[in-house]
């Protein structure tokens, strides 16, 4: 999770407050801006910056400006559309689809960006050596799970994907070596995936993350962590366009690269299953 949507989702006082929202407010000052800066425009004191600043993870004001600098580069550098607010009141229908639509391909091309060659191949790796493969997913991205798991179904590959409350953690409990486990969540802090990520490495069921930048939580469980576009914010967006197609396309990849390991043997299963399934035309 980036820092700018760890500041969204914690809990400060009224003083850590004040300094946080004068930071964001000064962002395009931020590489000289001191502590004392801060102090005295806010009427607080140089322990209350620090504080604010470990109660974000860091060490104290250097490295939460030194990460900031970092993060602004990265989500504002040739973007143009708010990933959280890619539309306002005032964009007519036409509008809106070209904000959507480039936002989505932007995402994509962020989340290539942000792929590694080793683990990426690590990933692959686990999916070809495994015997079975289970999604774990909040509701609002299961569907995008099942669609993986469909696909994976066509190249002889077990899917299975969590979707009843209740269902990850008994079925984590139930893990084992011959499993991977793929746990999708944007900001890597669902509570519900971390309670269960400790039967999953009791049980030495090797764990793919697909998360967004930064640090948190989950990625601290898994074997390799895939990144996602990380542009969207947790809590301020009208819809999760940015993050829904991050998912997407990184679950694309995951496929075809397995689909890859033997090529022509999963082209003609497909080809082959495509005409089993084909709609019947009685004028055919």
């Amino acid at each position: 999770m980036l820092l700018t949507q760890r500041i969204e989702t914690t809990s400060f006082s009224p003083s850590e407050s004040e300094v946080i929202t004068y930071i964001l407010n000064h962002i395009d000052d931020l590489e000289s801006l001191t502590i004392k800066d801060i102090t005295d425009a806010t009427y607080t004191s140089a322990p209350i910056v620090i504080r604010a600043a470990r109660k974000l993870g860091l060490n104290g004001f250097n490295d939460l400006k030194k990460t900031l600098i970092e993060e602004m580069h990265y989500l504002y550098s040739e973007n143009d559309i708010d990933a959280s607010i890619p539309f306002v009141i005032s964009d007519q229908y036409l509008e809106i689809a070209n904000n959507i639509a480039r936002l989505e391909a932007r995402s994509i091309e962020d989340t290539l960006s942000l792929l590694n060659h080793d683990e990426l191949y690590f990933a692959v790796a686990l999916l070809r050596d495994s015997k079975y493969i289970d999604v774990y997913a909040n509701n609002s991205k299961t569907y995008l799970a099942e669609e993986f798991a469909y696909k994976m179904a066509i190249i002889q590959k077990h899917v299975y994907v969590a979707r009843l409350p209740g269902d990850p953690i008994l079925h984590a409990a139930s893990s084992n070596e011959e499993h991977v486990a793929i746990l999708i969540s944007y900001s890597g802090e669902t509570k519900q995936q971390l309670k269960f990520c400790e039967s999953l490495k009791k049980n030495h069921t090797k764990i793919i993350v697909i998360s967004s930048l930064g640090e948190n939580s989950l990625s601290k469980f898994a074997d390799v962590t895939i990144h996602l576009s990380s542009k969207e914010m947790i809590q301020t967006k009208i819809g999760d366009f940015a993050s829904s197609s991050s998912i997407k396309v990184v679950l694309d990849i995951l496929y075809g690269c397995v689909f890859s390991l033997d090529y022509e043997k999963n082209l003609d299963r497909r080809i082959a299953l495509a005409k089993l399934i084909q709609p019947y035309d009685p004028e055919k």
